[in-house]
């Protein structure tokens, strides 16, 4: 009776995603209609983009326009963090280019983004790429099971294909799964302005899946906020499936995709030769799937796309391995300001001088310098950095460790400060 209560609410929550998706399609001109049908079926013309001095005046209009979005804090923090990164003109071009140049919806979503990866990731990485080595053995272990891949044909486009399934999406915690499907989409459109440009086609391939449990109904609501934070463009998106009980996840992804995701979703029911022959109609290469089994799916093309990009990361962190491309939590940031007041090495360093303050009043001013002194190399021996900001402009300065003098005048400062800081930034 329970079991038949359970197909029934699933059949109604079905048949409500249904009369939402014609509604929708209504709301479309018959040249929207038919431009989606091509591009989902992989026949449209290369994407042109506008000239360069338009381009150019659009990326002002994104940064304006974050400079006024609510919840900018973590895009603020980044800005300071890394401007070389946050404001450089390939990383707002992703987001441009997934908003098909629209200046303010690339705006909120590039704040989204930051707000979001914050979430996942912490401070440490805020401000630049996500790499393997950034990836927790959690992270890693999620990102082994295949459940995310690149597939190693493109569509007849020439777009790239993304083959997730649920069949082998197994982690701890739906965190560390999402830790690793970001850092797998965010590789492929940052090392590729091609996939920016024409987007990509994704492929939720869960015939003979038994998951369709709550934690992965969560993991799709959740990843939910995580798409529209991504500058990512879904061309396509195929939903594969044989088992009526996984209905309850196509409405998931259905409702988690948006409207935009909803006209471009096309559902596959059949067996494997069957839902292989529909994707056939879609440009999407049988021959490029990976081999499943009963729990499990091959994981081949993905251990080399993973070397491979492991490679690339290691030739990029060599060419800039003497930059300090962002401060970590736990370094001292020299300057005044409320990023700097604010940040989490900051507080504690503002904390440690508090605790000695009434002993530092008391003493004389050769004492005094050696009090300083010893905090400078304490924090020194346990690893941390005091950072400077140098260079050109606000927006193209750069980080360096600073001097010992200007090291010792940050801590003398601080005493001369009575100022506390909030711990709460740090605990």
């Amino acid at each position: 009776m329970v079991v038949d209560d359970l197909r029934e609410e699933e059949r109604r929550k079905a048949s409500q995603m249904n009369e939402l998706i014609i509604k929708e399609s209504a709301t479309l001109s018959p040249q929207d209609r038919h431009r989606i049908l091509l591009e989902v079926h992989g026949f449209h013309p290369k994407t042109s983009e506008p000239n360069v001095h338009t381009i150019s005046t659009m990326l002002d209009r994104i940064r304006k326009q974050a400079s006024l979005v609510r919840n900018r804090k973590a895009y603020n923090k980044a800005l300071f963090l890394n401007p070389n990164y946050t404001d450089s003109r390939p990383f707002l071009m992703m987001f441009l280019r997934s908003e098909e140049f629209n200046p303010i919806k690339a705006a909120h979503r590039m704040v989204l983004h930051f707000e979001t990866k914050l979430t996942l990731f912490g401070v440490d990485t805020l401000a630049r790429k996500i790499t393997y080595d950034d990836l927790s053995d959690e992270d890693r272990q999620a990102l082994a099971t295949g459940a995310i891949q690149v597939l190693p044909e493109k569509d007849r486009s020439g777009r790239i294909i993304l083959y997730e399934t649920a069949r082998s999406l197994r982690y701890n915690s739906i965190k560390s799964q999402l830790r690793a499907h970001w850092y797998m989409i965010m590789s492929v459109v940052e090392s590729d302005p091609d996939a920016q440009k024409e987007g990509i086609v994704r492929v939720f391939y869960n015939t003979d899946s038994h998951a369709h449990t709550t934690s992965h109904i969560e993991f799709i609501q959740k990843g939910s906020i995580f798409s529209r934070a991504l500058p990512v463009k879904n061309m396509g998106l195929h939903f594969c499936y044989n088992r009526d009980s996984l209905v309850t996840m196509l409405s998931a992804v259905q409702l988690a995709v948006g409207v935009e995701g909803r006209s471009r979703l096309r559902d596959h029911f059949g067996n494997e030769q069957e839902v292989k022959k529909k994707l056939e109609e879609y440009n999407i290469s049988s021959t490029a799937l990976p081999t499943v089994s009963s729990d499990s799916v091959s994981t081949v093309y993905l251990e080399q796309d993973l070397i491979r990009r492991r490679q690339q990361e290691e030739e990029e962190r060599n060419m800039t391995s003497e930059e300090i491309m962002q401060p970590l939590s736990s370094d001292v940031i020299l300057g005044r300001g409320r990023h700097q007041q604010e940040h989490p090495g900051n507080l504690k360093l503002a904390q440690l001088v508090d605790s000695k303050r009434q002993e530092y009043s008391q003493l004389r001013k050769l004492e005094k310098t050696r009090i300083i002194r010893d905090i400078v190399e304490s924090y020194e021996s346990a690893g941390v950095r005091f950072v400077e900001r140098y260079g050109g402009e606000e927006r193209s300065l750069r980080w360096r460790e600073s001097s010992g003098d200007a090291r010792r005048e940050k801590v003398s400062q601080l005493f001369r400060t009575k100022t506390t800081r909030n711990s709460e930034f740090f605990e």
